[in-house]
């Protein structure tokens, strides 16, 4: 099959996608609220950009939202796989296979374009940025780095887990051009992607300044980090807390403790059964204790507002996490790899990811081919996901799904390069 009648089926699908889902309802979540007031908790990119068509589009607010969603979904995801498809010259059935993983997500159980909620956003940014990446890296193109830079911010404000993606992107490209790198164009360019994680946290807050009235970034990213602690915490680190953070922790971990929400509330068979008892139970530790709990207290005691309470609470939360995590080191360290591990869905997953980034990273050193250092991108995205979304909370679908496109890639291309080096 041709590559222009390719193009022509993906377009045929992308078209019966669109007039499939467009008659599916819009998803409303508990989330969606959040997004719609603009709370302070929520980043800025999806409540602008639901404040706009809210007043834009009104009575037809659902439609408009699930339709642009949809559109720029299938527009990135058709990016992508030109982008890549070019790069690894893929075949037909590679094409094809790539496809169908990438509209994974606007399908049950994700409905990412029907769901008002940041996701239907943050996936097509996430794959244009990438798209981007691989083109500035890879292809030279000098237009890319402009558009890289654009998703990037743009894809930050809306989904925070992205926020350290430029430093991977600036440590592939310094491996590439290693014997260049001291060229002013070059290390403009290392600059430009470390400057633009600055602009995003200012932008933030900026945001909340001018919609909240605090110039802070994003608070409850410890909020939900601290469920973990939480969990493998025990009764005497309470003596580890002053003032405030004692309280709060003390009448948290009463609260969860006496719900048997905690590691040594019972025996059980192994860590991937505590961590599943911890993955159940996020929501009842976090958002029904420690926020609720942590907001009354500083509201009750010093009279603060709703949003000043939020980013005191953030700040206790903060300080609960590093305290437990230094003091209950072993056990949170195994509910974090079984996080991980969750999140990928086999520990085999895993090692393979390790033992790819590693070699292939080992190979971009001793060997000049494009192949190693494009694997070493494509797992290690996967990877450092994992680990995010690993410290920040549970590894629920709804965060990992982004990265399901790049380890088809990791497998296809590691397949192709062991075929190769077993035919010579």
């Amino acid at each position: 099959m041709s590559s222009k009648n390719t193009s022509l089926l993906f377009y045929f699908v992308y078209g019966f996608c669109f007039l499939f889902l467009i008659f599916q309802d819009a998803i409303y979540t508990p989330d969606t609220n959040s997004y719609l007031k603009s709370l302070i908790y929520r980043s800025s990119g999806y409540p602008t950009f639901l404040f706009f068509f809210k007043n834009l589009f009104r009575n037809y607010f659902d439609i408009a939202v699930v339709s642009f969603q949809l559109l720029f979904g299938f527009l990135s995801t058709h990016i992508f796989i030109t982008k890549v498809s070019y790069l690894l010259k893929l075949n037909v059935l590679e094409k094809i296979g790539l496809l169908l993983i990438l509209l994974f997500p606007f399908f049950s159980p994700l409905y990412v374009a029907n769901n008002i909620c940041s996701e239907g956003l943050s996936y097509p940014l996430y794959l244009l940025m990438i798209s981007f990446a691989l083109d500035f890296l890879f292809s030279n193109n000098k237009k890319s780095f402009k558009f890289l830079l654009g998703s990037f911010v743009l894809l930050s404000l809306t989904r925070g887990q992205f926020l350290l993606s430029p430093l991977i992107i600036a440590f592939i490209y310094i491996l590439i051009n290693r014997e260049t790198i001291k060229l002013k164009t070059n290390l403009f360019k290392i600059a430009l992607l470390l400057l633009s994680i600055v602009s995003s946290v200012f932008i933030d807050k900026l945001y909340h300044k001018i919609v909240n009235d605090y110039f802070v970034s994003t608070p409850f990213t410890y909020i939900n980090a601290s469920t973990s602690a939480l969990y493998v915490s025990n009764e005497a680190d309470n003596n580890l807390f002053k003032e405030d953070d004692k309280i709060i922790f003390e009448t948290t971990y009463n609260s969860i403790s006496n719900k048997g929400l905690i590691l040594s509330s019972k025996k059980r068979e192994n860590y991937e059964a505590y961590y599943m008892h911890f993955h159940n139970n996020l929501i009842p530790i976090c958002n029904q204790t420690l926020s609720p709990v942590g907001r009354n207290y500083y509201r009750n005691k010093y009279n603060l507002t709703d949003r000043e309470a939020i980013i005191k609470n953030e700040q206790t939360a903060k300080n609960i996490y590093f305290t437990l995590v230094k003091n209950n080191f072993n056990k949170y360290i195994k509910l974090f790899y079984h996080n991980i591990i969750n999140g990928l869905y086999s520990q085999y997953l895993f090692f393979f990811l390790i033992i790819v980034s590693v070699y292939s990273l080992y190979k971009t050193f001793t060997s000049k081919e494009k192949h190693f250092p494009l694997l070493f991108l494509l797992s290690i995205f996967p990877m450092s996901n994992s680990f995010i979304v690993a410290f920040a909370c549970h590894s629920i679908q709804r965060y990992i799904f982004y990265n399901y496109s790049l380890i088809f890639l990791t497998l296809l291309i590691t397949i192709k390069l062991l075929y190769r080096e077993f035919k010579n």
